[in-house]
């Protein structure tokens, strides 16, 4: 896309859903990615990845099943890992940190547990997590404002998107 493009400026953010659409509805970035689907007469979401969450937990220990590391309220996967907590019956006491890499790190050391994407998982997690997979299925969206004036460079990021 770059070479096609030169003159592109992509200024990534990581932020949550919520903040995603709030940013999109000011108009303060011209599209988003967030994981949940909206529901918002000023935001046009379009499916662009399916996804599933897994459960973690360190190998080769008695998993911690009274602590889960959750994402902040207002993110679209903490929405998911709510609905696996019920799946897996569980109630454990929830901390909450905003960043998905700290979370398997905290699971790595034998602190608790996790439900988490299973795109977030890397090939060398398998070493050191026991991961398996929940019934709960998940979307990714490209959000952008129903009025936003789309030029060729954010289409062009778009199309890339969408592919």
């Amino acid at each position: 896309l770059m070479q096609q493009n030169p003159k592109l400026h992509i200024h990534l953010r990581d932020n949550n859903s919520d903040s995603v659409i709030n940013d999109n509805k000011h108009n303060t970035v011209d599209i988003g990615i967030v994981e949940k689907e909206i529901q918002d007469n000023a935001i046009e979401c379009k499916k662009i990845m399916e996804d599933e969450m897994v459960y973690i937990y360190k190998k080769s220990v008695q998993p911690r099943m009274d602590i889960c590391f959750v994402r902040e309220k207002g993110s679209g996967t903490r929405f998911y890992q709510e609905v696996g907590l019920s799946e897996l019956k569980l109630n454990p006491y929830l901390i909450e940190i905003n960043n998905i890499k700290i979370i398997k790190q905290m699971v790595e050391d034998g602190n608790g547990f996790a439900i988490i994407s299973k795109s977030a998982i890397y090939p060398e997690d398998y070493e050191k997590l026991m991961i398996t997979t929940l019934n709960v299925k998940r979307h990714y969206y490209l959000a952008q404002h129903v009025d936003k004036y789309i030029d060729k460079n954010i289409r062009a990021v778009i199309e890339m998107i969408m592919k």
